[in-house]
């Protein structure tokens, strides 16, 4: 069921520039994202090849669309990384970040800090700093696509970290026909609650993955 369709995520996190670049987990996001919204990490390379604005969003090459750009807590970006954050922002897509003011490269210097500048001035206009993207999310009138009503957060030890993190897992996969949401309780115990997504207008089915048993949900 979960390599039907396509991820749903609401936000893409540009990893950046440095290497080695990896992944974020959920408590190192800067700025951080409630818990009810996905997100997915893009490279540079996959932003500049693969990345284009369509309706407001940020559309990748298989399809896969995100409503919020969000960029590292650096002054430091390539021009060409700048260019392409400066054409995504004008053709619509919310994008939250700082304004880089030199590049990573040392590519033509000083002269690339100069055409940085120059980019960010004629094509960041539309660029947001200093909001939350749940700020932003709000904004649009986009709820929370899941939301594990009156469960409370644990707290979660990682190594020397310590966060608070729900205590159930899901993941959103979307087609044609249907919105696919597999919910998992994370706790050694039967656990009984209330789970709302953002799909409307279906008919909800819960499937047992234990006994393949499909039944309607009524309210």
């Amino acid at each position: 069921m979960l390599q039907q369709g396509l991820p749903v995520a609401d936000v893409c996190y540009f990893m950046g520039e440095e290497q080695p670049s990896r992944a974020l987990l959920r408590e190192c996001l800067e700025p951080g994202l409630s818990a009810g919204y996905d997100y997915d990490c893009i490279n540079r390379d996959a932003l500049l090849t693969l990345a284009q604005a369509r309706a407001g969003k940020l559309v990748l090459s298989d399809g896969v669309s995100y409503n919020l750009l969000v960029l590292p807590n650096s002054d430091r970006m390539t021009p060409e990384v700048a260019g392409k954050v400066g054409e995504l922002a004008k053709a619509g897509v919310a994008v939250i970040g700082p304004k880089p003011e030199r590049s990573y490269s040392l590519t033509d210097y000083p002269k690339c800090d100069r055409q940085l500048q120059r980019i960010v001035a004629t094509s960041w206009g539309n660029v947001r700093d200093g909001v939350s993207p749940d700020k932003l999310l709000g904004d649009a009138r986009l709820p929370a696509d899941v939301e594990f009503i009156g469960v409370d957060m644990a707290l979660v030890h990682r190594g020397e970290m310590e966060y608070s993190s729900l205590s159930f897992c899901w993941n959103h996969r979307k087609t044609d026909e249907a919105d696919i949401c597999f919910v998992s309780n994370q706790e050694r115990e039967a656990r009984s609650v209330e789970v709302a997504f953002r799909a409307t207008g279906k008919q909800p089915e819960l499937w047992h993955p234990e006994t393949g048993e499909i039944r309607d949900l009524r309210d």
